[in-house]
């Protein structure tokens, strides 16, 4: 289970900066399967 601040850097990478599922993947070191789930996370916390 990753932070809420991890979850932000993930979402950060993936929506600001524009890097691909797999580059965010090998920088924090998660399956690139994973990072999706993260990112779709990141939406029901908000609002």
């Amino acid at each position: 289970m990753l932070t809420m601040t991890h979850i932000d850097n993930i979402r950060k990478a993936f929506f600001m900066k524009g890097q691909n599922i797999s580059e965010i993947a090998w920088e924090f070191q998660k399956d690139r399967k994973t990072v999706p789930k993260y990112l779709s996370r990141g939406l029901e916390h908000q609002g």
